[in-house]
């Protein structure tokens, strides 16, 4: 009859995951090499060692929290997917994890570091995001965040695309940031690697 199956962010999310679980099961991905932008995160984490927390935003299945493990850190991960998070628990026994959706919440413990790898790209508020995350952070901690600059501009998941220095302007597929107005207020301690 023509109708258009309305899915939610979480559905779309969901559906996606499961289908590159298909393609690429968890324990083949840990056999390749660690992706770039992860290796960069690490590279800019203090050294690893259990005393290290780290909270890894939008864990997916647990990879990265993995990794993170396995070099030597002590690490938890929250997602917006409790299907994601079920897995993750299943694949990374060594680590917590739990569902928040830091849009609407901030979190109760604090952190050394908190990574958050090409997520805040497909939030409506990634400024309040971003807030949160930030003063999720022990003093002296560091937040490491990667996401698409002036990508994916058709994605009908990104809901930001971001650029360097842009104001805002709506668009019809969505609405552009700047980082800098996206760290306005929040700190002026940052800075802007492209990799």
């Amino acid at each position: 009859t023509g109708q258009v199956e309305t899915l939610t962010f979480e559905q779309m999310y969901d559906k996606d995951f499961i289908r590159l679980e298909q393609e690429v099961p968890f324990k083949v991905k840990l056999q390749r090499p660690i992706p770039f932008r992860f290796e960069w995160m690490m590279k800019h984490m203090p050294k690893p060692n259990k005393k290290v927390r780290v909270l890894d935003v939008g864990c997916g299945y647990g990879y990265f929290g993995f990794k993170l493990i396995e070099a030597g850190y002590t690490c938890e991960g929250t997602d917006v997917s409790g299907k994601a998070i079920n897995q993750a628990k299943f694949n990374v026994p060594d680590s917590k994890f739990f569902r928040t959706n830091l849009t609407e919440k901030g979190l109760l413990k604090k952190y050394d570091v908190i990574t958050c790898s090409e997520v805040i790209e497909h939030k409506a508020q990634p400024k309040r995001m971003v807030k949160h995350m930030y003063n999720a952070l022990k003093v002296g901690g560091v937040l490491l965040c990667t996401f698409p600059i002036k990508q994916n501009l058709n994605d009908p998941l990104h809901l930001v695309h971001f650029d360097y220095y842009e104001h805002p302007k709506e668009k019809s597929n969505g609405m552009y940031l700047g980082i800098m107005q996206m760290m306005e207020g929040i700190t002026d301690n940052y800075e802007i690697y492209q990799i």
